[in-house]
């Protein structure tokens, strides 16, 4: 069943609904249309959140500015993470952000540190780390040599104030209200519209949820629909998939974080039975819509 997405439609604000948003509005803008549904009588909680160096990207992605994003959310720099009493009780671990040391090709730079360690020298892992060493003295710099990899601490109610305003300067349409009821397909089961306790329809072809931990479209939704699924645990898992393969089945992958684009990382992939004469044409007909095998 193909469908043509022209409207997304997001379930929920705070930190995940607002990233999702201004995403899809500045990625999508002329494109797609963006709607954001949430509820000003729930809201998000204004607390430190923590974020590891991947938001940069999302940010380079979205053409943010740094420092004006640094004063709208009261953001500082961060180096890494310091877990406290680690082992024992005074004992700190640092869990940088940077690289440690300059690995070889006959094996990784820490079997040499280890080796350096048996023959008398005295030092730390985290002292061959730049990002280590400089958070243990709490300096910063942004300097190209060498180049810091950092993070920030931003206060999350600000964070999504801010991409609320990003979000809407390219083109998304917020909505404030409760959902009350999620309209589904009577044949497919897709969701095709929620509906608000004011009675408002917001109608969609792609719909995201970021609900939380309430998940109103993908637990409760799918649970309404009986849908069925299992939890399995890994080994279970890899020898279930292997009976599927084995008997004639195709199965789809999803592992890790999100792809993007026409690359193949292997965290999206349909597996199948290459020693089956039929298996061509069984791929062909159930995901030729997307590409052709041959």
């Amino acid at each position: 069943m193909n469908i043509e997405i022209k409207k997304v439609v997001i379930a929920g604000g705070g930190t995940a609904g607002w990233m999702a948003a201004a995403a899809l509005s500045q990625q999508f803008r002329g494109i797609v249309d963006v709607t954001l549904v949430e509820s000003e009588e729930i809201g998000t909680v204004g607390v430190g959140e923590s974020t590891i160096p991947p938001i940069r990207t999302f940010h380079r992605l979205l053409n943010i500015d740094e420092q004006e994003f640094m004063r709208a959310t009261a953001a500082t720099f961060k180096l890494g993470i310091s877990f406290e009493n680690w082992r024992e009780n005074g004992d700190r671990y640092i869990h940088s952000f940077g690289s440690t040391g300059k690995s070889a090709w006959a094996c990784e730079f820490h079997h040499f540190w280890l080796d350096s360690l048996r023959r008398g020298m005295t030092s730390s892992l985290g002292d061959y780390c730049v990002e280590t060493a400089a958070s243990r003295v709490d300096k910063f710099a942004l300097a190209q040599q060498p180049q810091v990899n950092y993070a920030y601490h931003i206060d999350a109610g600000l964070y999504a104030r801010y991409l609320r305003t990003f979000a809407e300067r390219h083109g998304l349409k917020r909505v404030e209200g409760k959902i009350r009821e999620v309209k589904q397909n009577g044949e497919s089961g897709f969701i095709e519209a929620l509906v608000l306790e004011d009675g408002q329809v917001v109608e969609g072809d792609l719909f995201i949820d970021c609900t939380g931990f309430r998940g109103l479209l993908i637990e409760q939704t799918l649970k309404s629909c009986r849908l069925k699924y299992r939890k399995l645990a890994r080994e279970q898992l890899l020898e279930t998939v292997a009976d599927q393969i084995a008997t004639g089945n195709v199965v789809g992958w999803f592992q890790g974080r999100m792809e993007w684009g026409p690359r193949a990382l292997g965290n999206r992939s349909i597996l199948a039975h290459p020693g089956l004469a039929t298996m061509k044409d069984v791929l062909n007909n159930r995901v030729g819509d997307f590409v052709s095998r041959e």
